[in-house]
């Protein structure tokens, strides 16, 4: 069996090991887990054959935009979306229908084996109990659960930044964010209208977030005494690096499976899992 590439079903390597189904992916994982082991478990999954490129297209195309970034000296985090976008324009936007493809069937592939990865995990797992449920014909309300925070981005406006006590010059922006938050804005904005389920302090940051966020169904979102509203800082260095990233994510600890599982918290058409 070979490892599949990028853009093609096949890439000339061979794979040690190959699943045919989830089933067997979720036993990978499950027993990888009871062996206690630290790493992780990459599955490789092709792409789907009706969306596969040619291979002399897309190696043509690789081989030209590689060619480019050397020749104009293109370096470090610039090769990457210099390629991609090369590769776009050769071969005319057809990269861009396959990374589509491919997103698509990636997370129809991993939906699958988590689930039948959480049934093997729990022999009373009833896969009728579902988080999005249609009642009466009604479209199920999408549930987020996640962090909520205040996000910090500087960005260092000389080469290398200074420790031991002097001012870096610097921009600073301000800005509403959190994995969780971001994803339920996006539903939002998609017309899905999700349940947001989170805790932030009762501040006057929790109550800033709350107010940029009226757009959303924060009814799942608690407001915590004797907590901060999650805050995290990341400084960019001039080329555009991260190069520290400072959080304090402590109230995140407070959305816990009961409070998350709690009748009041979940959307009238969600039943918890």
């Amino acid at each position: 069996c070979e490892f599949p590439a990028f853009y093609l079903q096949k890439s000339g390597f061979q794979s040690p090991y190959n699943v045919t189904d989830e089933e067997e992916a979720a036993k990978l994982i499950a027993n990888a887990q009871v062996l206690g082991q630290d790493s992780g478990v990459l599955i490789a999954v092709p792409i789907p054959e009706d969306h596969a490129a040619s291979s002399l297209v897309i190696d043509n195309a690789i081989l030209q935009a590689v060619t480019e970034a050397r020749d104009k000296g293109i370096r470090g985090k610039d090769v990457t979306p210099f390629i991609l976008e090369r590769i776009y324009e050769i071969t005319e936007g057809l990269s861009l229908a396959i990374n589509i493809a491919l997103i698509k069937n990636n997370a129809r592939v991993g939906s699958r084996i988590a689930r039948v990865l959480a049934r093997q995990k729990a022999p009373k797992y009833n896969p009728s109990s579902q988080l999005f449920i249609e009642k009466a014909g009604a479209p199920a309300k999408p549930v987020v659960i996640g962090g909520c925070n205040i996000d910090f981005i500087i960005k260092l406006e000389e080469s290398e930044m200074m420790l031991g006590g002097p001012t870096n010059s610097s921009s600073i922006r301000q800005s509403i964010g959190g994995v969780g938050r971001n994803l339920a804005e996006c539903l939002s904005r998609l017309g899905m209208n999700p349940l947001f389920i989170s805790a932030v302090g009762a501040d006057r940051s929790g109550d800033a977030t709350l107010r940029y966020c009226c757009h959303m169904d924060t009814s799942g979102v608690a407001m915590l005494q004797e907590q901060r509203t999650a805050m995290y800082c990341a400084v960019i260095a001039r080329t555009g690096e991260l190069n520290l990233g400072l959080g304090d994510m402590n109230i995140h600890l407070q959305i816990t499976a009961q409070y998350v599982s709690k009748p009041a918290r979940l959307a009238p058409t969600a039943t918890p899992i």
